[in-house]
């Protein structure tokens, strides 16, 4: 019985699924070949690697201010230990965690500065 249920729903779904895509077949049919496709983003990202290049730029931009702020909230927790040695631990590994995201961030933006300085010479300098 629920083999039946499961056949005629799972049935109903590809058949809704065809004429959808039959639908939208003459619904972008209808588009003419006239029509141009405007660049969304700014005229510069005419590429993926410019594109990635922005997107990087961006969270480095974000980044910077959140690693600021925890780096103050790492001393925040060194001021609050006090010299209690399981808060002292807490805010180190606070600190080094904290580093290394900033090395992360800092190495992604650096990392594809290289790869893309090495493929345009590859290229030839284009």
């Amino acid at each position: 019985m629920l083999e039946r249920v499961l056949g005629k729903w799972f049935a109903g779904a590809v058949g809704a699924a065809f004429l959808f895509f039959i639908y939208l077949e003459n619904v972008f049919a209808q588009v003419s070949s006239s029509v141009k496709l405007e660049n969304p983003l700014r005229p510069g990202l005419n590429s993926i690697p410019a594109l990635i290049s922005a997107i990087l730029d961006i969270v480095v931009q974000i980044g910077i201010p959140v690693v600021a702020l925890f780096i103050i909230y790492s001393g925040f927790l060194f001021v609050k230990a006090q010299g209690n040695p399981t808060e002292l631990e807490t805010a180190k590994k606070a600190l080094v965690w904290t580093l290394v995201g900033a090395a992360v961030l800092l190495g992604a933006s650096v990392l594809s500065s290289v790869i893309s300085g090495t493929i345009d010479q590859l290229r030839g300098g284009r």
